[in-house]
C-alpha cells in the first residue's frame, strides 16, 4: 500500500530529522542544491518529498519512520491541517475514512464548506455527510445557515476533527 522500500538505517546516514521543527536536513552532499547540513525535500504538490534510493517519500512519512523505527502501517494525518507541518506533534496514525474527515473543500465550491452544496435545480442547500463509507443526507435548506448547521451538528455526532 505504501512506499516502504527505504529501512530507517539507510535514511538516517542520509539524513537528519529535526523533530521539533519537522524539517529534514542532508546529512551528505547529493548533488544540485542537495547540500550537507541543507534542508530536503521539496514541494511536489501540496507536499514536501525526499527522494531516497531513486523513490520519491513524503516527509511526514520519513518523519515517522525515524522517530518510531518503522513505516507507518495506516495514513499520517497532520493534525491541523498543514500538509507542510511536519513536526512530530502534528502527525498521527490515522485510516483512510478517517483521514478523509478532515479535508479541505474542494476548489470552486460554492458554500466554502465540505458536505453543504448548493442544488441549482431546488434552489436550495444540501447537507451531507459522509461516515462509516455510507453517504447520509441531512436535509435541504432555504437557509444557508440552517444546512451549516445540520452539517456541523452531524460532524460532532460522528466525531469529525473541525
Amino acid at each position: 500500500m505504501f512506499n516502504d522500500d527505504i529501512t530507517r538505517e539507510e535514511a538516517l546516514q542520509l539524513l537528519e530529522p529535526n523533530f521539533e521543527t519537522g524539517k529534514l536536513y542532508w546529512k551528505v552532499r547529493r548533488g544540485g542544491p542537495a547540500v550537507a547540513g541543507g534542508e530536503a525535500g521539496s514541494l511536489v504538490g501540496s507536499y514536501l518529498k525526499v527522494k531516497l534510493k531513486g523513490k520519491s517519500y513524503p516527509v511526514h512519512r520519513i518523519m515517522w519512520l525515524l522517530a518510531h523505527g518503522a513505516h507507518p502501517d495506516r495514513f499520517v494525518d497532520h493534525i491541523n491541517g498543514d500538509r507542510l507541518d511536519n513536526r512530530l506533534c502534528n502527525l498521527r496514525l490515522v485510516t483512510k475514512s478517517e483521514n478523509a474527515k478532515n479535508r479541505r473543500p474542494t476548489k470552486g465550491s460554492v458554500s466554502g464548506l465540505n458536505g453543504v452544496v448548493w442544488r441549482s435545480d431546488t434552489h436550495k442547500w444540501r447537507a451531507f455527510i459522509r461516515w462509516d463509507n455510507r453517504l447520509e443526507h441531512l436535509g435541504s435548506f432555504v437557509d444557508f445557515f440552517e444546512a451549516v448547521c445540520a452539517r456541523k451538528s452531524a460532524e460532532v455526532r460522528y466525531a469529525y476533527i473541525t
